[in-house]
Formats: C-alpha cells, structure tokens, sequence
C-alpha cells in the first residue's frame, strides 16, 4: 500500500489556494477545491500510475477531474510523494521540488 507524502512545496501551495478561495468565496466554497484535491489524491494510493508522465521519467501528473488542477508527483518506495499543486490555467511552476 502506498501513502501520501505533501512536501513542502505542495504545502505551500495548498496554503496559497485556500488563502485565495478564503478572500474571494465563503468559507464553505472555499474548503471545496482543497477537499477535492485531497479525496483526487487517494486515488494514486490505489492507482499510482494514474497520472501522465512528463518529460522527467521520474515524474507524473495527476490531472485531477471536474477541477482544474494538477498534481506533479513522483513514487518513492510505498511513498507517492506530491511535489506541487497548481491551477491548470497557470504555467507550471520553474521547480517542482523545494
């Protein structure tokens, strides 16, 4: 079984996000993007090679349906470690790592 590792980057962005939705939606439209991007994440558990792979052979994307963001992610071991989380609509970050 595999578990879910945010680092820090992800973190940061998910921060970003609900800081966002905070200040332009109430506060129960903003908690839905994050509870959605959560609950899309548990499918990688079940299905690690969901996402598509990029040019980085090492690395994934879980476009994540019906919302409009991306995780980049990598399999580390039973880790599937989530590098980043960004709105599709936005280029993607310079780095995926911290």
């Amino acid at each position: 079984m595999k578990n879910i590792v945010w680092l820090k980057s992800a973190k940061l962005d998910l921060i970003e996000i609900n800081a966002y939705y905070s200040e332009n939606a109430s506060s129960q439209v903003a908690a839905e993007p994050l509870q959605r991007i959560y609950a899309s994440a548990i499918y990688l558990v079940e299905q690690p090679y969901l996402g598509v792979q990029t040019m980085d052979d090492d690395i994934l994307e879980w476009h994540i349906p019906s919302l409009r963001y991306t995780l980049p992610y990598m399999i580390n071991g039973d880790d599937i470690e989530i590098l980043r989380v960004f709105h599709q609509s936005q280029r993607k970050p310079s780095k995926w790592e911290d």
